[in-house]
């Protein structure tokens, strides 16, 4: 076999969505990523302790590298809401980023997350919902709120 048809057959094989389509797994629903943020956005608090602090910005550092990776299917990316995006990703990092953070919450964050959305990019419907329902959690919708009536 020929180098470069190898070098290519490992980068395919390397991406989260075509390793789940080739297992015969479900494809990334991004129908159940909205709702879930949705859902998540609707139980966000309005004002947040340390740890709370700490867990959301370890739930963006996740998503944030996610995004930037092009881990997610490109059909699925081609719809993100603005939310989803690496810049409001980034802008929920610095906004959540407590000084100093809660570092066993935040790392606790980050591991789950990190496992949710491997189980997320190979199809399973329940991890993409607690991902993005985690994710919406942490939602900026509080603040916009919060910004607009004063």
């Amino acid at each position: 076999m020929r180098t470069d048809l190898v070098l290519l057959l490992a980068a395919v094989a390397a991406l989260p969505g075509e390793r789940a389509m080739a297992a015969g797994a479900v494809p990334f629903d991004i129908e159940t990523a909205i709702a879930a943020f949705r859902a998540g956005e609707a139980k966000a608090p309005t004002t947040y302790d340390i740890g709370y602090l700490s867990r959301c910005n370890g739930r963006w550092v996740v998503h944030a590298d996610a995004v930037d990776d092009g881990a997610f299917p490109a059909d699925a990316e081609a719809r993100f809401p603005d939310e989803f995006r690496l810049p409001y990703a980034i802008t929920a990092m610095d906004y959540f980023n407590a000084d100093p953070p809660e570092i066993e919450s935040m790392f606790d964050a980050q591991n789950k997350a990190e496992r949710l959305l491997r189980l997320a990019l190979a199809g399973e419907k329940e991890a993409t919902r607690h991902y993005f329902e985690a994710l919406g959690r942490c939602s900026l919708l509080a603040q916009t709120v919060g910004a607009s009536a004063d």
